[in-house]
């Protein structure tokens, strides 16, 4: 199911002119649908989105371009506007958030690691840190890798609610100096974090 089907009817002209605004922008597309599958994005197209996410449009509709964005291969123009949205935005609109988070476990976060990192610890912004959690996963650079991990750490001894998303992201880095803080999870009433720790640990020992 693409973007348009997941929309409401009110939303097809927006729709529409987002379309329209893409082809003026070089990407000369059909549907959202179609621009997020494109193997090389005109970055005055990628612009053009990041341009409607600061101007005065609702919720729905942002969540709609934030949707757009969330491709791997944009993620070094789109990740710090994204940060700086999430940032500005109420903590009240939670799903909102979350869709921003979602973008950003797609990208390779190293440019934003303190950013994220200061979204993670920061419990007041509730479930909406639990992509962000996520793409802590995502790190490449050695000392990127070691601070992640410190903070994914950090979120299981304190038994954080994102703590499964913490898991899903150690295992992604094969953060074998995080055992001790895992280990406990084996045997943790939550099933869920139950089974991410028993996957993230089978992984450690393969």
């Amino acid at each position: 199911m693409n973007i348009e089907q997941k929309t409401h009817k009110d939303s097809a002209s927006f729709v529409e002119s987002v379309l329209q605004n893409l082809r003026e922008n070089g990407a000369n597309v059909s549907s959202l649908h179609e621009f997020i599958l494109l193997k090389s994005k005109p970055k005055q197209a990628v612009q053009a989105l990041l341009n409607l996410l600061s101007s005065d449009l609702d919720l729905e509709s942002k969540e709609i371009i934030v949707r757009t964005l969330s491709v791997k291969d944009i993620g070094d123009m789109t990740m710090k506007p994204l940060v700086e949205l999430y940032n500005a935005t109420a903590k009240t609109k939670e799903s909102f958030r979350w869709a921003i988070g979602n973008a950003m476990s797609i990208y390779v976060i190293d440019s934003v690691l303190n950013d994220v990192i200061s979204i993670v610890k920061d419990v007041s912004n509730g479930k909406s840190r639990e992509m962000f959690a996520l793409s802590l996963g995502n790190v490449k650079l050695p000392g990127s890798r070691t601070n992640a991990i410190q903070c994914l750490s950090g979120l299981l001894t304190t038994e954080d609610e994102v703590a499964g998303h913490a898991l899903m992201a150690l295992r992604k880095l094969k953060a074998t100096e995080a055992r001790r803080a895992i280990e406990p999870y084996l045997v943790n009433k939550k099933s869920w974090w139950r089974n991410e720790a028993k996957k993230t640990i089978a992984k450690f020992d393969k």
